[in-house]
Order: C-alpha cells, then structure tokens, then sequence
C-alpha cells in the first residue's frame, strides 16, 4: 500500500482566510474572485504548480520495554462509545483530563495503567513538558486539523506493528504569529511540510499548524498526544532530520571500527619503538 495524504485542498481548508490569502499573495496566484472557495481554489492551483517541499525527521526513540507495554495495554484498552472528537476521522478518540502522579488516578481508575506509562514516556523523552490533557486515539488517519486551544507545542507517538502513518505538519504559518518562513537563500517565501516519523518515537510538534497523518499500512495504529490548553512553555526540541539520524545509524558502526583500527595502530607503534629502543 502507497502512503498517502488527504487531498491537497483538504490540507488548506482549516487555514483562516487571511492566511490563504496571504499565501496567494506569496505565490503569485491570482483568485478569481476574494471568496474564500476562490481562494482554496487558486491556492492549490499555485501548489500544484510548485509543490511544498517535505522536510523528514523522527522523533526520539522510545526504550523497547516501554514500547511493548504501552502497546499491549492500548490493545487491551476499553474505549468509550463516542468518540472525543467526531468530527476527526478514528476508529477511536479518548481525552484524558491531565492527573500529575499515579496516585491522584488511584489503582481502581479504568485508565490507571495507561497513565503510569504515559508518565514514564514524558519523564524519559520531555521530563519539564506540561500538558493538561492526553489523546489517545486507534486507527486515527488523515483529517487535517489545527488544534486552535493549544498554547504550546504537543508531544507525540505512535505505537503498532504498522508501517507509514507518519504525521504531517505544514510548516508555514498558520494564523499563529503573522511571522513568515524565509528559505536560506534570497529571501523567498518557503513552504514545506515537515514529515515525522513518530512510531515507537517521542516527537514534539506544533499543533496549532494544519497537521494529519498519513495512511498507513499492516495492523492498527495507536497514537497518544499530551497538549496544554492553559499555559505557553518552552518545549524541548525532540525531532531530528531523518537524513542526520540515518547517517548516524549507518556509520556509527564503521566509525567504531575505524577507531578500534586506529587504536590497534597506535598500539602496535608504541610496542615497536618499546623494542627499537629496548635493542639499542
């Protein structure tokens, strides 16, 4: 199964309309009209004719156990009957209001050991982050959103035996500042959407940009986000470009070997100038 997004304009309708016609201006397109379907229209037009770059990264690995334990007891959880967020497309969505240490759950709580672990996810990957609530949602797929109440960036995972399902946030501004992305080079306006791996990672993302999730392929896909409604922080930065991380996966262990090498090397030297000068 390819990977895919939502349709391109489904990306842009959760833009505000200053916005859309703030990047109509960037691009040069020209809406028919000022109405915001005119200007949805000439927008994707103008992508399609230069299309968004995509900047990928991963988040922090998880440890293994912890990763096996938060699965298992996400495909054991009882999910309510309605989903906390119907008009997001998931097989199930489930709030958790926020309750700083387990004790304040207490044992009988249904949730009770999904907290511990969330916990334990924070304090190894974030331990400062506040967050008011935790999501929790299965099979969450598409459905580009902003998350208007947050006041800071929201860490993010996703856990199952799964293979795409990365979650997508476009990087441009949405209405947040009114500040504007700049490529490196002369100045033009840069659109880029950044695509992040988060299975069996800890990511930190901006959620009040236009973010989904791709389609995904194999078994069911679990995900879990802890947001803050109520205070701005400084959010530690968790992802890392993909191509970085590759490269240090790769050639880590060539580079261990070039060091074992050089130290052999070295050694080697030191025992024959010992017995050069032991002879003489």
């Amino acid at each position: 199964m390819q990977q895919r997004d939502p349709p391109l304009i489904d990306t842009l309708k959760p833009l505000p309309t200053a916005e859309l016609r703030r990047r109509c201006a960037a691009l040069e397109a020209r809406p028919s009209s000022g109405s915001r379907q005119d200007l949805l229209e000439a927008l994707v037009a103008a992508y399609e004719r230069r299309p968004r770059a995509e900047r990928r990264c991963r988040g922090k690995p998880l440890p293994p156990q912890l990763v096996s334990e938060l699965t298992a007891e996400l495909k054991r959880l009882q999910w309510p009957p309605k989903n906390a967020r119907p008009g997001l497309e998931s097989e199930h969505y489930l709030v958790l209001p926020n309750r700083r240490g387990v004790q304040a759950c207490g044992t009988r709580h249904p949730h009770y050991q999904l907290r511990q672990l969330c916990d334990a996810a924070v304090a190894f990957a974030s331990p400062a982050f506040e967050h008011t609530a935790i999501a929790v949602t299965k099979n969450f797929v598409g459905s580009p959103h902003i998350d208007t109440f947050d006041r800071s960036e929201q860490l993010a995972t996703s856990l199952g035996d799964v293979s795409g399902g990365e979650l997508c946030v476009d990087e441009d501004p949405s209405g947040i500042d009114g500040s504007s992305s700049r490529s490196d080079g002369g100045g033009e306006l840069r659109h880029s959407v950044a695509v992040v791996e988060t299975l069996n990672c800890m990511a930190s993302l901006d959620g009040r940009h236009v973010h989904w999730v791709r389609s995904f392929d194999g078994g069911d896909r679990f995900s879990i986000i802890w947001y803050n409604t109520e205070s701005e922080q400084q959010t530690e930065q968790l992802t890392v470009p993909r191509s970085k991380q590759c490269k240090a996966l790769h050639r880590s262990p060539r580079d261990a070997r070039v060091l074992l090498l050089s130290l052999l090397s070295l050694a080697v030297a030191c025992w024959c100038a010992v017995r050069r000068r032991a002879r003489f």
